[in-house]
C-alpha cells in the first residue's frame, strides 16, 4: 500500500508517524489498515575488515594527492626514473619514480612516488589520461624547465582505423606543470583499452616519439618552447626507442634490436650507420628498450613476457629477468611478468616494470643486476570498485574484472587475518585466451576461452566473469548472475564450476534475444544450433545450455530451448540451489545433478510465478519471498512495492530512494534479530539500500554524492566506521553478502575495494501496530498536506534578477530573504544587475568549494570545485540544441588566485578551440577563454558573490527581457570534480567523462528574468 517511513528516529515513550492519506497510486480509498515494521535500537553501521587489491595508502582518495594508486580502466605501461625528483606536483627534489598508464576515469592516470613506492601525488591529463610511454632527457644540454616526457592515445580509434584514425599527444611535463606539444596524426591509434606500443626518448632537446602504428620517428624541438614536430623518419617494422648515454639512439625495428648514430641540424633529421645490436633470433617480440650501465633492457613477450638483458658492447644475453610463461590462470606465481612493457633504474640499481596487463593489473621490482624478485604492487580495481569473500572463508577473497576488453577475469587473493594485507594466490578465470592479445570489443569477432567454437555470454563492456560464489552438494560454483551489467540484471547468465584450480563453463540459461543486441549469446548463431531455435520472437524463447559431456564447450544437443506463453524479460539469475529463475516472474527448478556437479533441467517445468508481470532485477529467497525490481512476490500475488524517484533530484529526507540500480547479489539472513532475509541495491548518486524481502527499509548507507562528502578519511585502520560520506556516483560494483560467521558484509568503494561488516543488524525487532480505521472525511482533511507535499516536490523554473542601485556588501543579509532559489538543500542562489554587470550571489554550506587544482584552464571544471553560470544570451528559446549564444562560466580558485573560464560551443568566429574527449565520445568547444581579468569575486565562510560584465556575456539588461540560463555548483576534494549540482538542469550529475561534463544542455536551464 505504502511505506510511511524508513530510517526514521524514534525516542522512547509516544511517537507521532504523519499519513496524508496518499498511495503508491494516487489517494488512498477509505477503509481499515494494518500497519507494521521494524526498528533497530542501535544503528546500522559498517566497519572496515580489509581493502583489496587496493594499494595505495590509503586506498582511496586524500586532498593531499597521496591516497589511491594509479588507473581504473587501463593497467600500468610506463615508468620512468626522476632523480632531482618533480618539483610540480609533488613539491619534492627528493629522488622519485613517476608511473603512467594510458586512462583512468578514478584514480590517477599518472603517479609520483618515492622510490619504496610511497606514493606522492597523481595527476590525470585533461581530465582523463596519463602516459603509455615515459621519457627523461639526462643530457647536458636538455631544457632546464623539463622534468619528464608523455604520451597518450587521444581521441583512440573506435572502428579500428576504418573512419577514425586516432591520435597521440605527448605533453612536457615541467617544474610548474603541463605543456602539451602538437597532436600527431599518423597509422590507426586504437581503443585505449588495447595494449599499444608508442616509444618515447629525449637527449639534449631531442624528443623523439616512435609511433609503430605509422612506421614513424618523430621529432620534436623542445630546448625552448616549440610545439610542432620539425622531422619525421620511416622506419618499417618500427617498435620503440632510446638514447644511449652517448647520444646513440636505439631502435627496435624488425624484431630486433639497432643502433644509429643520430644527424641532426634542428631543421631535418636523419639516422645513420645502423648496426644491429640484438638480433631479431635472440627476442620473440620486444616492446620497451632501456639501457643503464652498458647493458640494455628489454621487455620481451612471445611465450617469454621476461625482461631480457643484454651486452650494449656486444649484444651478448647477460641474464633474463623473471621465470618465463606469461600471464597465468591456476595458481598464482609471483616471479612471472605477464605483458611486461615499460621499465626503469632507480638509484639503487632496482629494476622498475610496468605490466599491462589486468590479471593482475602489477607494478613490479626486481634486482637489476641479479634478477630477483623484490615485490610488487597490485592493483586497482576496475571503475566502480566490486569484489567478495568466500562464504567459508572470510580471509579468501575474490576480485572479478568485469570493465575493459582483454581484462574480464577472477582474481584469487588470501588476507591475513591478524593484518588485513592480501597476497595474490590464483588468477581462476581468464578471458580471453591468456596467450591471445588479439581480443573483441564493439561488435567484432569474438576470440573462444577455453575451445574453439565456445564464448560465454556477452556482458558489460563486451565480456563477463565469475563474480560471486557458493557451494553445493561438496563443489564449488561461481556465477556472474548479479554482475552481468553495471545497472542491472541482463537476460543472459552464466554458471561456472571450480575444476583443477580453475572456473570452467558447465551452464548458461536466459532469453535468445535477437543477434547483434548487447547481451545476445553468439554461439546460439552456429547454424546447427540456430535451427532448433523456435519460431517467433528471439526475446520471448529462453534457452538453457549444460555441459552434459563435461568438455566445458557447447554442442547443439546440450542446448534446450522453449516459448513459454507468457512473456519473460532480463533478470536472469542462476540460484544456489542451481535452479533457475527469471525475469516474468519464471521459476526453473533442478531436475538432477550428475556426479560431475553439472546440473539437469527439463523446460517443461518452467513455471511462471505470479500472473502480476514483474521486471527488473530478480531474487527468491528461501522463505519464498520473489522480488523483481522493488516489488515483492508471494503466493502468486503482488504483495507490496517501494517508491523511488529519479536520481535527478537529491533525496529529501531518510528512506528517500533515488532509482535504485543492480542488486547486490542473493538475499542474506542475519544470525541474530528479526530482520529475516535481506536484499541490498546501489544508487547512481552514492548511496547502497538495504531492505526485507517483505519490503522494509532497513538501512541506507552511504549519502547522495551531491550532499556528502566522498571517503572523507585521510588514513585507513582496520574497523573503522565508514559512515557520514558518499559512496560516489557510478559505484557500479559493490556486493553484499553472508558468511558463516552469521555476519553480513559489503564490498564497497569506487576506487578501491574495502569490505565492511554490518553491524547493529542484530538488534531489528519487528513492531505490528495494528489496524487504524481511516474514513472518507479524513482523507479530504488531509488533502492539505498532500498539497504542501507536491509543492515541496516542485521545482521552481525562473529567477528574477533584483535591479541594483549600487554593489552589495557581500553579504547574504543585502539579498532579499525571500528570493533565494534552492540548488539543493544547503545552497541557493540570487541574481542582481547595476546595468552593466550580471552579479551571482551564493550561500552554502561549502567554505572550500572554489579549491582547484587545474594544470590547464580549460579543464578547471574536472580538476576541481567551482561555480556554474549557464546562460543563452539569444534568450529563452528551449532548442535542445547548443548555438551561437550559449555558454558557460566556470568559477574557480587556482594556487589561490581567482580562476574565471568562458565556454562557448558554437561562435560566430573563430576562437581558442578545444576538444573534450574520452573513449566514449567528443566535444568540441568553439572557444574557451580564461576571463579571469573581467570577473570580480568576493567569498566569506561558505558565501560567494562574483560580477561578470554584461558585455562579455551579450546580455541586454532591459526590464522584460528573459534569458535561458542555470546556475550551479561543481564539488571536490580540491583535485577533482566529484559531483555537480543545479538549480534547475537536474539531469546533469556526471563527474566521470569529460565530455558529458563539458557538453552544454540549454533544454534543461531555466529561466532569467530582467
Amino acid at each position: 500500500m505504502r511505506n510511511l517511513i524508513a530510517d526514521y528516529p524514534v525516542h522512547p515513550g509516544r511517537n507521532i508517524i504523519t499519513w496524508d492519506g496518499s498511495s503508491l497510486d494516487g489517494v488512498a480509498s477509505p477503509g481499515r489498515y494494518h500497519v507494521h515494521g521494524l526498528f533497530h535500537p542501535r544503528r546500522i553501521a559498517a566497519h572496515l575488515e580489509y581493502s583489496l587489491y587496493s594499494p595505495g595508502n590509503p586506498p582511496w582518495p586524500t586532498a593531499d594527492g597521496t591516497g589511491a594508486w594509479l588507473a581504473d580502466h587501463t593497467a600500468p605501461a610506463s615508468v620512468v626514473f626522476l632523480p632531482a625528483g618533480s618539483p610540480w606536483p609533488t613539491h619534492s627534489s627528493q629522488a622519485q619514480m613517476l608511473l603512467g598508464a594510458q586512462a583512468a576515469e578514478a584514480g590517477h592516470a599518472l603517479m609520483w612516488t618515492d622510490l619504496d613506492g610511497r606514493k606522492l601525488d597523481g595527476i590525470k591529463i585533461r581530465g582523463w589520461n596519463g602516459g603509455i610511454a615515459l621519457a627523461r632527457d639526462s643530457g647536458p644540454n636538455r631544457n632546464p624547465d623539463h622534468v619528464a616526457y608523455t604520451v597518450y592515445v587521444v581521441n583512440p580509434s573506435r572502428d579500428f582505423g576504418r573512419t577514425d584514425p586516432g591520435a597521440l599527444q605527448v605533453f612536457a611535463i615541467t617544474k610548474s606543470g603541463l605543456k602539451p606539444l602538437e597532436k600527431v596524426v599518423g597509422g590507426t591509434q586504437i581503443h585505449d583499452a588495447f595494449r599499444e606500443l608508442v616509444g618515447l626518448a629525449a637527449r639534449d632537446g631531442l624528443l623523439l616519439l616512435s609511433n609503430p602504428a605509422a612506421n614513424e620517428i618523430v621529432a620534436f624541438d623542445v630546448r625552448h618552447d616549440a610545439t610542432t614536430p620539425f622531422a619525421r623518419i620511416k622506419l618499417p617494422g618500427l617498435g620503440a626507442v632510446a638514447f644511449e648515454p652517448d647520444g646513440h639512439l636505439l631502435v627496435t625495428t624488425d624484431g630486433a634490436v639497432k643502433r644509429f648514430d643520430v644527424v641532426n641540424d634542428w631543421h631535418t633529421l636523419a639516422l645513420a650507420h645502423g648496426e644491429t645490436v640484438v638480433p631479431a633470433s635472440s627476442l620473440e617480440s620486444p616492446k620497451q628498450i632501456i639501457e643503464d650501465h652498458g647493458e640494455i633492457y628489454v621487455t620481451d613477450w612471445g611465450s617469454s613476457h621476461q625482461v631480457k638483458v643484454f651486452s650494449a658492447a656486444t649484444g651478448a644475453l647477460s641474464r633474463m629477468i623473471g621465470r618465463p610463461g606469461g600471464p597465468q590462470l591456476g595458481a598464482y606465481d609471483e616471479q612471472r611478468m605477464a605483458h611486461p612493457l615499460g621499465m626503469a633504474i632507480d638509484a639503487n640499481g632496482v629494476l622498475w616494470v610496468a605490466e599491462e596487463d589486468y590479471l593482475p593489473k602489477r607494478i613490479s621490482r626486481w634486482g637489476a643486476k641479479s634478477g630477483r624478485f623484490l615485490n610488487a604492487w597490485y592493483g586497482p580495481t576496475q571503475y566502480g570498485g566490486g569484489g567478495f569473500a568466500d562464504p567459508h572463508d572470510l580471509y579468501r577473497a575474490y576480485y572479478p574484472s568485469i570493465g575493459n576488453p582483454g581484462s574480464m577475469g577472477l582474481l584469487e587473493f588470501r588476507i591475513d587475518p591478524a593484518t588485513g594485507n592480501s597476497r595474490l594466490t590464483a588468477v581462476r578465470y581468464r578471458f580471453p585466451d591468456p596467450q591471445d592479445d588479439v581480443i573483441s570489443y564493439g561488435g567484432y569477432t569474438p576470440r573462444p576461452i577455453f575451445f574453439p567454437h565456445d564464448m560465454i555470454p556477452v556482458g558489460s563492456h563486451g565480456g563477463i566473469t565469475p563474480a560471486q560464489t557458493f557451494y553445493h552438494d561438496g563443489h564449488q560454483y561461481f556465477t556472474d548472475s548479479y554482475n552481468t551489467y553495471w545497472y542491472n540484471q541482463t537476460t543472459v547468465t552464466t554458471l561456472w564450476i571450480l575444476e583443477d584450480g580453475i572456473c570452467r563453463p558447465i551452464a548458461s540459461a536466459g532469453w535468445v534475444g535477437a543477434m547483434g543486441t548487447p547481451h545476445h549469446w553468439t554461439t546460439l548463431d552456429q547454424p546447427e544450433i540456430r535451427r532448433r531455435i523456435p519460431q517467433g520472437n528471439p526475446d520471448q524463447t529462453f534457452f538453457i545450455w549444460t555441459d552434459r559431456n563435461h568438455d566445458h564447450a557447447v554442442q547443439p544437443d546440450e542446448v534446450q530451448f522453449i516459448r513459454p506463453a507468457v512473456p519473460g524479460s532480463a533478470g536472469v539469475v542462476f540460484q544456489p540451489d542451481l535452479s533457475i529463475i527469471s525475469g516474468g516472474p519464471y521459476h526453473l527448478p533442478t531436475a538432477s545433478i550428475d556426479s560431475a556437479g553439472v546440473p539437469v533441467f527439463d523446460l517443461s517445468q518452467l513455471k511462471l510465478v505470479s500472473r502480476t508481470p514483474a521486471t527488473g532485477d530478480v531474487a527468491l529467497s528461501p522463505d519464498g519471498w520473489f522480488l523483481a525490481g522493488m516489488s515483492g512476490y508471494k503466493d502468486g500475488q503482488l504483495r507490496w512495492t517501494l517508491p523511488t524517484h529519479a536520481s535527478s533530484v537529491p533525496p529529501v529526507g531518510p528512506g528517500d530512494i533515488q532509482d535504485p540500480k543492480r542488486m547486490l547479489g542473493y538475499p542474506v539472513r542475519p544470525a541474530a534479530g528479526d530482520a529475516g532475509y535481506l536484499v541490498a541495491r546501489y544508487s547512481y548518486m552514492g548511496e547502497i539500500y538495504i531492505y526485507t524481502v517483505d519490503g522494509l527499509l532497513v538501512a541506507t548507507l552511504g549519502g547522495d554524492t551531491r550532499q556528502s562528502p566522498f571517503w572523507p578519511y585521510p588514513r585507513q585502520a582496520r574497523g573503522m566506521e565508514i559512515s557520514g560520506l558518499s559512496f560516489e556516483a557510478e559505484q557500479f560494483w559493490p556486493f553484499m553478502f553472508g558468511e558463516d560467521d552469521g555476519n553480513v558484509y559489503l564490498a564497497v568503494g569506487k576506487w578501491h575495494t574495502s569490505i565492511v561488516r554490518l553491524d547493529g543488524l542484530d538488534s531489528i525487532q519487528r513492531v505490528d501496530l495494528g489496524f487504524i480505521d481511516v474514513s472518507k472525511e479524513e482523507l479530504r482533511m488531509a488533502a492539505r498536506l498532500r498539497e504542501e507535499s507536491h509543492s515541496r516536490e516542485r521545482l521552481m523554473s525562473e529567477v528574477q534578477v533584483h535591479p541594483m542601485a549600487q554593489p552589495t556588501s557581500a553579504s547574504a543579509d543585502a539579498w532579499p530573504a525571500k528570493d533565494w532559489a534552492s540548488i539543493d538543500k544547503s545552497s541557493s542562489f540570487q541574481l542582481g544587475t547595476d546595468g552593466t554587470s550580471l552579479v551571482v550571489a551564493l550561500r552554502t554550506e561549502q567554505p572550500d568549494l572554489l579549491r582547484n587544482s587545474a594544470a590547464e584552464f580549460p579543464f578547471a571544471f574536472t580538476q576541481g570545485g567551482g561555480i556554474d553560470l549557464m546562460l543563452r544570451a539569444i534568450g529563452p528559446s528551449d532548442d535542445r540544441h547548443a548555438a551561437v549564444g550559449d555558454l558557460r562560466l566556470f568559477v574557480t580558485r587556482r594556487n589561490g588566485k581567482l580562476l574565471a573560464v568562458l565556454y562557448r560551443q558554437k561562435t560566430g568566429t573563430p576562437g581558442n578551440h578545444v576538444t573534450f574527449s574520452s573513449p566514449i565520445g567528443e566535444v568540441d568547444f568553439a572557444d574557451v577563454e580564461d576571463v579571469s581579468d573581467h570577473v570580480s569575486l568576493t567569498a566569506h565562510g561558505g558565501f560567494y558573490e562574483f560580477s561578470v560584465p554584461l558585455s562579455l556575456l551579450g546580455v541586454d539588461p532591459s526590464a522584460g527581457k528573459t534569458y535561458r540560463g542555470d546556475v550551479g555548483l561543481v564539488l571536490s576534494d580540491g583535485n577533482r570534480a566529484q559531483a555537480r549540482v543545479y538549480w534547475h538542469n537536474k539531469a546533469d550529475a556526471m563527474t566521470a567523462d569529460v565530455p558529458s561534463e563539458a557538453r552544454l544542455n540549454p533544454s534543461q536551464w531555466g529561466l532569467f528574468r530582467f
